[in-house]
C-alpha cells in the first residue's frame, strides 16, 4: 500500500549522511512538467547525498492520453497520488504499458506534487534545465524577479529527450556534472573548465549562464537551524543570532548574458597598435579567440588619490568599438564627442563591468548583444584606485584594482580581479562584491551612473512621487528603512520563540527535580542488586553440585543395567531350551493328527460315495412311482372306456329289443345333456389346469430354495472342515519355514539373494522381499539387479520383481481421519519400503477395516469419507458403493498359511473356536431350514400329483363326452339298423386286453420297485454308521488339536520370550552404552562447569536446589527490573537527569541571552531608527539649501519640497522679471509682484536641464560613492544654462571637502565653458565615429 512521504522524508533521511560540502549545495533540477526528466535527476541526486529540489515550468502538467490530440492535464499542486489513481481509474492497462503509473509511484514515493518555477522563492546555488525552452523560461524569470538583495546562481541546460529512457541516461549525466561541480574548492572560477571537460567527455551541448538573483532574507549574518516541516516549506528555529552590517553599505544587481559553452578553435593572434606600444610584462593574452590586448596599468605611476576613482576604463569589441582605452582623472572628467561616436558605451562598459545587469543600461538585453557585430567575444576592464587610508587590502592589490570581465557569445561571461601588476588575484563574484561594498561603489544606483535615457525620463515624465523614490534610491534611505522592517519583524518572531521558550521552562524544571527523588529512591536498588549477584554465584555452584549428583546417579545406573544383562542372558538360555522341547512334541502330536485327518478324508470319501448311489437308487424309485402312477390313471381310463362301452351295448340291445323305441327328440335331448356335462367338466379342467402351473412354480420355488439351503449347509460343513484343514496347515506352518506360505520356492530364493549379497554382486541395495503385489514380490533399485534377479533366481520361481529407486514417501497427507482403522494403521511393518509398496500398489493407506457390514455402511453412507477408497468387514465383503447406494459384494478370503504374522497361535485359537461356533450352526441350520425346506417342497410335490390325477380324469372325461356326442350325432343321421352291438363288443374286448397289458407291466414294475427299497435300506445304515466313526474319530482329533494348541501355545510364549529376552538383552546392552556414554558426558559437563564456576567465583556453600536458587534470583531480579521500569537504572536515571539538568540550564541561559540579545537588538533598532529619522532630516536639509544654493547662482529661487508622510519631491523654481535673485521665502510680500513661479514641466529645455543638474548636484552630497557619472546632462540646454550647469558643477566639485570623481559626457564642445584650465579638469574628445578606429584619438586639457 502506498504511504504519503511527509515532508520530504528522503531529504530528512539522507541529511545525516550527506558530507556539508553537500549540505551546503542546493540545487534545483527543471523541466516542463516536473514529472519525468526533472523527478529522475531528482530521485538520482537526492539518492547521492543533495539538497535537491524540481520544478517545471510549464503552465500546468500535461501527461500522454489516449490519443495525441486528448492529453492529461492537471493544475501544479496537485498530489501525483490523485494523478495515479486518475489514471488508474481511466485506463491501467495503457498506462500502465506506457510507463505513466509507475512514474507517478516513483514521483509520489519522492514528494507530495508537483511545483512550478515561476511560483517558488528559493535560492539555489545551481540550477539545470533540461530543455532549452525550460532554460529560457528560466532565465526570463530570474531577470524579472525583483529584490533589494541578490546572489549569484548558475543556470546550466542539459538537453534531455522526453523519454523514460531518455530521462533515466540523463539523470545519470547531471549528477555526473553535478558531482563534478560539487567537488570543486572554487566552483565559480572552475565552472568553465569543468563544464568544458563534461562537455568533452559526455558529447553533450551544455547551455550555461550566471545570474544574479533575488535573495530573501535581511543583509545579515545568521546561524539559524533549516528544517522542512510536512508541507516541505523550509522554517527557522527560534535560536537566531544577527550581526548587523553598516546600513550604509548599499546593495547590488547583476545579470549575466544566458551564451552557450563556446566549442574549441585553434588560436589566434592579433596585436593592436596600443598593444604593441605598451611595455611586454603587462600584456594579458586571451587564449580563447586570440585576441590580444595591453590594458594600461595604473599601478605604472604612483596613485595618491582616494579608493575608488576610476583611473582606466578599457573596452575590446565593445558595442561600436573594436578598442578604446580611456584614462581618467581623479577629480572632474569630460567627455566629450559626437552622436555615435561611443560615448555612452564608456558608461555603459563601466557599469557592466562593475557589476550591473545588462537590462539596467537600457541598452540591452542579455550581455552578448554588447558585443561588436562580427566578433564572438569581447571585454570591459577597469582600473580602480586603491590608494588612501581606505584602500581594501593594499598588501594583496597594491595602489590598484584591475577588473576584468569578458563576454563571448557563445559562452558565459567571466571576471579576473587582478592587482597592480596584473597578477589575477581572484576570479570570484564574491571578491567583486566585496570590493564594491568596501569602496561604497553602487554601479546600479542611478545616481552613481545617470544615463542619458534616464536622465531624460527623469526630467520630462517624473512625478512627485517618482522623484521621492530616486531621492530615496540614490540616498539609501530606502534600503535602510527596508532593512529596519525586516529586522523589527526578526525581533517579533524572536519575541514569540522567548515567550514559547519560558512557558516550557518550568516543565523541565520539574522534570529534572522529579529525576532527582527518583535517583534518591534508586539508591536502595544497590542492595537488592548485591544480593542477586550472590544468587548468580549460587545458581552457578549449584549446577556444579547438581552434575555431581548426576553422575552418581548414572554411575548407579550404569551397574544397574549391566545386572540386567546377566539376567537376560539366563533368560534366554531357559527359553531355548524351551524351545527345542515344544518342537519335538509338536512333530510327535501333528503326526498323529495327519493320521486322524487322513481317516477322517477317508470316511469323508466313503459317505459321499454312498450319498452318490442312493441318491441313484432313489432317482430310480422316483421314476417308477411316475411310472406306477401313469399305469393306474391308464387302467382307471379303460374301465370307464368299458363301462360306457358296456352302457352302449346295453342301450342297443334295449332299442332293438325294447317296446319303446327311442324317438328322435329324445336323442335331441341326450345331446343336449352331453354337451352341458361337456361344458362343465371343461370349466373344471380349466381350473385344474390354473392350478397345475400355480403349483409347478410353488414346486420349482420350493425346489430352488431347497437347493440352496442344501448348498448353504454345504458350505458351513464345508467351512468347518475347512477349518480343520487350516488348523492343521497352521500347526503346521508354525514349526516349518514361514517362507512356503509365499511359494514352494521362496526360501531358495531368499538364500541366494544372501548368497549374492554376500558376494557383492547387487549395484544397489539388496533385494527386499517376498512383498508388493500380491505379496510375493521382490524390490529392486536398477535395472541390473532387476536382470539379474529375473534370470539367474526367480526363474523357477513364481515371482514378480519391482524396480523402486525413490526415496521415503510422506503419504500422510492421504490418509483418512485418524477415527477409522486404515490396513497400514492395523499393520507393524519393519521396514519402510514394505510399507511404502503396500501404500503404492494397494492403497493401505485409505483401505478401512470395519467389523460387520451394518457399520461399513455406517462409514459409507451416505458418502465415502476423504481419504478412503474401499471398506472391508472382518467376514470378507466389500462395502459401500462411491457412486452412491447401500451395496455388499463378497470378497475371495485367502485360505493359505499366514504371510503377515509371526505368532499363529491366536489364530488356531481363533479357528477352533470359529469351528466350535459353527458346528450347533449347522445342526440348527439342518433342523430349522434344511428340514422345513424339504417338506415343503414333498407338500408341493404330492399337491402336484393329485393335481395332475383330477387333470388327466377331466380331461378323459371331456373328450369322452366329445364322442359320444359325436356318436350320437351320427346315429341321427343314420337311423338304420348297424352292427353297432357287435363293434361295441370288439372294442370293449380291446380294453379289457389293454387292461390285462397294463396289469402284467405293473406287477413287473412293483417287482422293480420292490427291488429299489431293499437296496436302499441298507444305505441308512451304512451312512449313520460312518457318521458315527467321523464323530469319534473328530473327537479324537479335536483332543490332539487342543494338546498341540497348548503346545503350541507353549511354544510360540517361549519364542516369545526368547524374542522378549532378546530384546532386552538388546536393551540392556544399548542401556549400559548409554550410561556409559552418560557418565563420560557427565563427566566432561562436571569438568567444564567446574571450570566455569571457578573462573566465575571462588566455591560457596549452596544448601538449594539449582532451581530453587534460579526462581530466588528471578524474584529479585524481577523486583530489580520492576523498580527499574518504574525509574529506570541507576545510570539511565542518572544519565537522564544531567542530560535533563543541563537542557534546563542551557534553555535557562538560551532565554536570557536571546532576551538580553532581544534587548539590545531592540535599543540599537531604536537608535537606528531614530537616526534614520535624523539622517532623512539632515539629508533632506542639506539637499534644499544646496538646491536654493546651486539655483541663486544661475540668478534663480529654487527650493525643494520634501513631503515624506505622503511620498512625494517637488521642484519650485522662482524666475525674477528683472533678472534679480528673489527671497526663498515663499510668503514674502516683496517679491509677489516682482517674482513668476514655475513647474520644472514648464520650464524651457535648458531652464529644466540646469533645474535637475542642481538637483543632482544638491543629492550627490549625500552619496558615499567615490565617483559620480553624467551622461548628456546637457542636451537640452542652451549655451547659458549649458555654460552656468558647467560652472556650477565644476565649481561644486571642487569645493568637496573629501576627493570625489566627476565623469561627465556632452555632445558638445567645452571651448565656452570657463574653469577647465585648473589641473583637476581633464577633457577627452572622441574623434567623429569611424567604425575602423581601434584606438581613442582624444586630447585631454588639463
Amino acid at each position: 500500500m502506498y504511504t504519503q512521504p511527509s515532508g520530504n522524508q528522503q531529504q530528512q533521511q539522507q541529511q545525516q549522511r550527506r558530507p556539508q560540502a553537500q549540505q551546503n549545495f542546493r540545487l534545483a533540477v527543471i523541466c516542463a512538467s516536473n514529472q519525468n526528466r526533472s523527478m529522475e535527476a531528482h530521485n538520482v541526486l537526492l539518492k547521492a547525498g543533495f539538497v535537491v529540489s524540481s520544478y517545471g515550468t510549464g503552465s500546468a502538467v500535461r501527461l500522454p492520453g489516449p490519443a495525441a490530440d486528448k492529453p492529461n492535464i492537471y493544475p501544479f499542486g496537485l498530489p501525483y497520488n490523485d494523478m495515479y489513481q486518475d489514471l488508474q481509474k481511466k485506463d491501467p492497462v495503457l498506462y500502465k504499458n506506457n510507463g505513466l503509473l509507475l512514474m507517478l509511484d516513483r514521483n509520489r514515493r519522492i514528494k507530495r506534487a508537483p511545483e512550478r518555477w515561476q511560483e517558488s522563492r528559493d535560492v539555489f546555488d545551481l540550477v539545470i534545465s533540461c530543455e532549452e525552452r525550460c532554460f529560457d523560461s528560466a532565465c526570463d524569470d530570474l531577470n524579472n524577479r525583483s529584490a533589494d538583495l541578490n546572489r549569484p546562481v548558475h543556470l546550466v541546460n542539459l538537453e534531455i529527450q522526453d523519454n523514460h529512457q531518455e530521462a533515466a541516461i540523463g539523470g545519470q549525466l547531471i549528477l555526473q556534472l553535478v558531482n563534478m561541480i560539487a567537488q570543486s574548492p572554487d566552483r565559480d572560477a572552475d565552472l568553465d573548465r569543468i563544464l568544458e571537460a563534461f562537455s568533452a567527455r559526455t558529447k553533450a551541448q551544455v547551455l550555461h549562464t550566471d545570474i544574479l538573483v533575488p535573495q530573501v532574507g535581511l543583509d545579515l549574518i545568521t546561524s539559524m537551524s533549516i528544517s522542512e516541516d510536512d508541507d516541505g516549506e523550509f522554517a527557522a528555529s527560534a535560536q537566531s543570532t544577527m550581526l548587523l552590517h553598516d546600513p550604509s553599505v548599499g546593495t547590488r544587481k547583476r545579470s549575466a548574458p544566458t551564451t552557450p559553452l563556446p566549442q574549441p578553435h585553434p588560436k589566434k593572434h592579433h596585436a593592436s597598435p596600443q598593444a604593441s606600444a605598451s611595455h611586454s610584462d603587462s600584456s594579458q593574452s586571451d587564449a580563447d579567440d586570440g585576441i590580444v590586448f595591453q590594458p594600461k596599468p595604473a599601478g605604472s605611476q604612483k596613485v595618491k588619490d582616494e579608493t575608488g576613482s576610476i583611473a582606466h576604463v578599457e573596452l575590446v569589441n565593445f558595442m561600436c568599438h573594436k578598442y578604446l582605452a580611456v584614462p581618467l582623472g581623479p577629480k572632474i572628467n569630460f567627455i566629450v564627442g559626437h552622436n555615435g561616436s561611443g560615448k555612452s558605451a564608456i558608461l555603459t562598459a563601466l557599469s557592466v563591468c562593475l557589476g550591473a545587469r545588462a537590462t539596467l543600461t537600457n541598452r540591452a538585453t542579455s550581455l552578448k548583444d554588447f558585443l561588436k557585430e562580427g566578433t564572438n567575444i569581447g571585454s570591459v576592464t577597469v582600473t580602480i584606485r586603491n590608494g588612501g587610508a581606505d584602500a581594501y587590502r593594499p598588501e594583496e592589490y597594491g595602489d590598484a584594482i584591475i577588473i576584468e570581465r569578458k563576454i563571448r557569445r557563445e559562452g558565459s561571461s567571466t571576471y579576473k580581479i587582478k592587482n597592480a601588476s596584473g597578477v589575477v588575484v581572484s576570479t570570484k563574484r564574491e571578491e567583486l562584491l566585496s570590493i564594491m561594498d568596501t569602496m561604497q561603489i553602487h554601479a546600479e544606483n542611478p545616481m552613481t551612473i545617470l544615463t542619458q535615457d534616464a536622465a531624460r525620463s527623469f526630467l520630462a515624465n517624473s512625478t512627485a512621487s517618482d522623484k521621492y523614490n530616486f531621492f530615496l534610491k540614490g540616498t539609501g534611505l530606502r534600503q535602510l528603512s527596508y532593512d529596519y522592517n525586516l529586522i523589527t519583524q526578526s525581533v517579533t518572531n524572536m519575541k514569540s520563540t522567548l515567550d514559547h521558550k519560558k512557558t516550557a521552562l518550568p516543565d523541565m524544571k520539574k522534570e529534572y527535580r522529579k529525576l532527582e527523588a527518583t535517583l534518591k529512591n534508586l539508591e536502595k536498588t544497590k542492595d537488592l542488586q548485591a544480593s542477586i549477584e550472590h544468587l548468580k554465584k549460587q545458581w552457578v555452584w549449584s549446577l556444579v553440585v547438581e552434575s555431581e549428583d548426576s553422575l552418581e546417579q548414572a554411575v548407579s545406573k550404569l551397574q544397574r543395567a549391566r545386572a540386567k544383562v546377566t539376567a537376560a542372558e539366563e533368560k534366554k538360555t531357559d527359553c531355548e531350551t524351551q524351545i527345542v522341547e515344544r518342537d519335538a512334541e509338536l512333530e510327535k502330536i501333528q503326526t498323529q493328527i495327519d493320521t486322524g485327518v487322513a481317516s477322517a478324508t477317508t470316511l469323508r470319501d466313503e459317505r459321499k460315495s454312498l450319498e452318490q448311489e442312493r441318491m441313484t437308487i432313489r432317482q430310480k424309485r422316483r421314476t417308477y412311482e411316475s411310472e406306477r402312477l401313469d399305469m393306474n390313471a391308464t387302467v382307471l381310463r379303460l374301465r370307464r372306456n368299458m363301462a360306457g362301452i358296456q352302457t352302449k351295448i346295453d342301450e342297443e340291445v334295449r332299442r332293438i329289443e325294447g317296446d319303446g323305441r327311442t324317438t328322435r327328440k329324445q336323442q335331441l335331448t341326450a345331446i343336449s345333456d352331453l354337451e352341458q356335462r361337456k361344458l362343465v367338466a371343461e370349466g373344471q379342467l380349466r381350473e385344474v389346469e390354473k392350478e397345475y402351473q400355480r403349483n409347478e412354480q410353488e414346486v420349482a420355488d420350493a425346489h430352488t430354495a431347497y437347493q440352496a439351503v442344501k448348498r448353504q449347509q454345504a458350505d458351513m460343513q464345508s467351512d468347518f472342515d475347512e477349518g480343520l484343514a487350516r488348523i492343521n496347515e497352521l500347526r503346521r506352518g508354525q514349526s516349518a519355514d514361514r517362507l512356503g506360505a509365499f511359494g514352494n520356492n521362496v526360501r531358495r530364493v531368499v538364500d541366494m539373494i544372501e548368497q549374492f549379497h554376500q558376494q557383492g554382486k547387487w549395484r544397489g541395495m539388496k533385494p527386499i522381499g517376498p512383498i508388493g503385489h500380491s505379496l510375493n514380490s521382490f524390490v529392486v533399485q536398477n535395472q541390473e539387479d532387476m536382470l539379474l534377479l529375473q534370470r539367474q533366481i526367480l526363474s523357477p520361481c513364481n515371482c514378480n520383481v519391482v524396480r523402486f529407486a525413490r526415496e521415503s514417501i510422506d503419504f500422510s497427507h492421504g490418509e483418512p481421519d485418524s477415527q477409522y482403522l486404515t490396513v497400514i494403521r492395523a499393520l507393524e511393518v519393519s521396514h519402510p519400503l514394505a510399507e511404502q509398496l503396500l501404500v503404492i500398489n494397494h492403497n493401505a493407506e485409505k483401505t478401512v477395516l470395519v467389523k460387520d457390514r451394518h457399520e461399513g455402511h455406517q462409514v459409507t453412507a451416505p458418502r465415502f469419507p476423504n481419504n478412503v477408497s474401499s471398506v472391508f468387514t472382518k467376514d470378507c465383503f466389500q462395502v459401500g458403493n462411491r457412486g452412491g447406494g447401500l451395496s455388499t459384494q463378497a470378497a475371495t478370503m485367502y485360505r493359505g498359511s499366514p504371510r503377515l504374522t509371526t505368532d499363529v497361535t491366536a489364530l488356531i485359537r481363533e479357528e477352533n473356536e470359529r469351528r466350535d461356533q459353527l458346528e450347533p450352526q449347522i445342526e440348527e441350520f439342518a433342523r430349522t431350514m434344511t428340514g422345513p425346506a424339504k417338506r415343503r417342497w414333498d407338500e408341493a410335490k404330492a399337491q402336484q400329483h393329485v393335481l395332475s390325477n383330477d387333470r388327466m380324469r377331466l380331461r378323459r372325461e371331456v373328450a369322452n363326452r366329445a364322442q359320444d356326442i359325436t356318436r350320437m350325432n351320427e346315429e341321427l343321421l343314420d337311423e338304420e339298423d348297424t352292427n353297432v352291438i357287435g363293434s361295441l363288443r370288439e372294442a370293449l374286448a380291446r380294453d379289457d386286453a389293454s387292461i390285462e397289458s397294463v396289469k402284467s407291466q405293473y406287477k413287473a414294475l412293483q417287482a422293480e420297485e420292490d427291488k429299489a427299497m431293499a437296496a436302499d435300506a441298507p444305505f441308512e445304515d451304512q451312512v449313520n454308521k460312518i457318521d458315527g466313526e467321523a464323530r469319534i474319530l473328530k473327537a479324537r482329533i479335536d483332543s490332539l488339536g487342543v494338546t498341540l494348541e497348548k503346545t503350541a501355545t507353549a511354544k510360540a510364549k517361549a519364542c516369545a520370550d526368547l524374542e522378549h529376552w532378546n530384546n532386552q538383552i538388546n536393551t540392556y546392552t544399548a542401556q549400559v552404552a548409554e550410561a556409559k556414554e552418560n557418565v563420560q558426558s557427565i563427566e566432561r559437563t562436571l569438568a567444564a562447569k567446574l571450570e566455569s564456576a571457578e573462573a566465575f567465583c571462588p566455591r560457596v556453600e549452596c544448601h538449594h536446589s539449582n532451581a530453587h536458587v534460579e526462581n530466588e534470583c528471578k524474584k529479585q531480579t524481577t523486583r530489580l527490573k520492576e523498580l527499574q521500569d518504574e525509574h529506570g537504572s541507576y545510570e539511565d536515571v542518572e544519565a537522564r537527569l544531567v542530560i535533563k539538568k543541563r537542557a534546563y540550564l542551557e534553555a535557562k541561559s538560551e532565554t536570557d541571552d536571546l532576551a538580553a540579545f532581544i534587548r539590545i537588538v531592540g535599543d540599537s533598532l531604536r537608535e537606528r531608527l531614530d537616526n534614520w529619522g535624523l539622517f532623512r532630516a539632515y539629508i533632506s536639509a542639506r539637499a534644499r539649501m544646496l538646491f536654493g544654493e546651486l539655483m541663486n547662482r544661475r540668478g534663480f529661487a529654487g527650493r525643494l519640497l520634501l513631503d515624506h508622510n505622503s511620498g512625494s519631491l517637488e521642484l519650485r523654481v522662482t524666475i525674477n522679471s528683472d533678472g534679480a535673485v528673489q527671497s526663498d521665502r515663499e510668503d514674502d510680500p516683496r517679491d509677489k509682484r516682482a517674482s513668476k513661479g514655475k513647474d520644472p514641466r514648464s520650464l524651457s529645455g535648458g531652464e529644466k536641464s540646469f533645474s535637475t543638474v542642481c538637483l543632482l548636484l544638491s543629492l550627490w552630497e549625500s552619496m558615499g560613492s567615490p565617483f559620480r557619472a553624467l551622461d548628456e546632462f546637457d542636451v537640452f540646454m542652451d549655451a547659458v544654462n549649458r555654460r552656468s550647469s558647467m560652472t556650477a558643477m565644476i565649481d561644486n566639485a571642487r569645493e568637496q571637502q573629501r576627493a570625489c570623481q566627476y565623469i561627465f559626457i556632452t555632445p558638445q564642445t567645452m571651448g565656452n565653458v570657463p574653469g577647465l584650465n585648473g589641473p583637476d579638469v581633464r577633457v577627452h574628445r572622441l574623434l567623429d565615429p569611424e567604425r575602423g578606429q581601434t584606438r581613442l584619438d582624444a586630447s585631454e586639457a588639463d
